[in-house]
């Protein structure tokens, strides 16, 4: 996965320094059932050109190919996103080293 720029537009951004981020996990468990088939899962970047000043999860699904959805979380730290993705059941995997420098993780 590479850094997402470009001509998709972000729906939704949720801001998890806002309000009460664990209102957030029950629809995101939902959401993430029902993209079960195409594969979803989060790339976190470490402050991407789209938000400089944050640390982003960005879904994509991978089937039958890597596309990114137009939702995103951000923070302003790493632990914030962290534990919003393993409340929703997911699973960390490190950064591949082919990966974008701003890659920090992805979870499955």
């Amino acid at each position: 996965m590479t850094e997402f720029v470009g001509a998709n537009p972000i729906n939704l951004v949720e801001d998890l320094d806002l309000g009460h981020p664990e209102a957030l996990i029950p629809a995101l468990i939902k959401f993430l059932y029902d993209l079960r088939e195409k594969l979803p899962m989060f790339v976190v970047y470490d402050r991407p050109s789209d938000f400089p000043e944050h640390v982003v999860a960005r879904m994509w699904t991978t089937l039958p190919e890597a596309k990114p959805i137009h939702f995103v979380m951000r923070a302003s730290n790493i632990e914030r996103v962290r534990d919003v993705l393993e409340a929703c059941g997911l699973v960390h995997l490190d950064r591949s080293p082919e990966d974008d420098p701003r890659i920090l993780e992805t979870w499955l």
